[in-house]
């Protein structure tokens, strides 16, 4: 990796460089001098990973590149000195990225903020993105103190995992599926928090919006063991929901259906899927669907009716309501950019 012009790096052997960049993603160590400004090797890609503290105990990253070569890194596991923490990934872009925890089996992220992800530094996370991808990823950071100094402790939810313990416990990893508000929210970070714009304020205050928003989602889940079941059900969970995903384009099955194609009670598929994904099966199936449908009518090549016989369904009409019911307005307002228009969340 060649320093640009200009900027000392903390280094003195490439290798080294290269170690300490993979090895404490995405806790990005200063490369260069450059206001903890990462970027790219011309051979990898082009872009820039940028780091802003807020302040004692929250921090933001964003990643923004394009790649021309498969790209790697590891998260390592806290030590026993290092204070518990937790990450918020807001993925805009990233379609191909892949990661495990813990050495686990392969889990493959949900495409193009289809998801948040919480998920606690007990946990190692190993990450690769796909040649020729385009990264857009907000990282937001919390500490456990930071969370406390806020009165995070006063939410139910909360309280089982803001325990200062040195040790590491099994992790937390959670997800939280996303509103237009969050959309537009790490949109408008992920233009500001850029080399050269020392202006942070915006860029903290939309932060701060979003952990509301996150914590104000999970708080009104049913009260569960989320540590204890998480470690049961969460892969599984993932395996149910690319399962779901394969019907978008038709109808979704009977929960029996699928309870019995996983080998579970149709109570406890309910019970967990919630747990992981937020929203029940048939809201997170429907929201997958319309995601998709705003896809397909925000390409001019795609007609109304074309979208709606390709989701599945037998009437235009039936389509146009649902998506209404979803997004408030019709699919030919969408279409028609000079009467109105609304920023996709894909």
């Amino acid at each position: 990796m060649k320093p640009s012009p200009n900027r000392k790096t903390t280094h003195e052997s490439t290798d080294d460089l290269i170690e300490s960049f993979m090895g404490k993603m995405p806790y990005f160590v200063k490369v260069y001098t450059d206001k903890s400004v990462v970027y790219l090797p011309e051979t990898t890609g082009t872009g820039f990973s940028r780091m802003l503290y807020l302040e004692d105990g929250l921090s933001v990253r964003n990643l923004n590149f394009s790649l021309k070569s498969e790209f790697e890194f590891i998260r390592l596991a806290r030590k026993t000195d290092e204070e518990k923490t937790f990450q918020l990934y807001y993925f805009l872009d990233s379609i191909n990225f892949h990661f495990t925890l813990n050495e686990e089996n392969e889990l493959l992220s949900p495409a193009t903020f289809s998801n948040i992800i919480l998920v606690s530094n007990d946990l190692q996370i190993r990450g690769r993105f796909e040649k020729n991808d385009t990264v857009k990823v907000i990282i937001i950071s919390i500490s456990v103190s930071w969370l406390k100094k806020n009165g995070f402790e006063a939410l139910e939810f909360c309280k089982p995992f803001l325990v200062e313990g040195k040790e590491r416990d099994k992790g937390i990893l959670l997800m939280q599926y996303p509103g237009i508000e969050d959309y537009n929210l790490v949109t408008a970070i992920n233009k500001a928090h850029v080399p050269g714009n020392e202006f942070s304020f915006p860029v903290k205050a939309n932060c701060l919006k979003l952990i509301e928003l996150f914590f104000e989602a999970i708080e009104k889940r049913k009260t569960v063991d989320l540590k204890e079941n998480h470690t049961n059900y969460f892969l599984q969970m993932i395996d149910v929901e690319k399962r779901i995903t394969e019907y978008l384009t038709a109808s979704l099955p009977l929960i029996k259906k699928i309870s019995q194609e996983f080998f579970m009670s149709e109570s406890n598929l309910k019970k967990h899927f919630r747990m992981v994904y937020g929203k029940n099966i048939y809201e997170y199936y429907l929201d997958k669907k319309m995601n998709l449908a705003m896809r397909m009518l925000l390409n001019e090549k795609n007609s109304i009716s074309h979208v709606a016989y390709s989701l599945g369904y037998d009437k235009v009409s039936g389509f146009s309501k649902a998506f209404k019911k979803m997004y408030g307005i019709l699919p030919s307002q969408l279409k028609n950019k000079d009467s109105f228009y609304i920023e996709s969340p894909l």
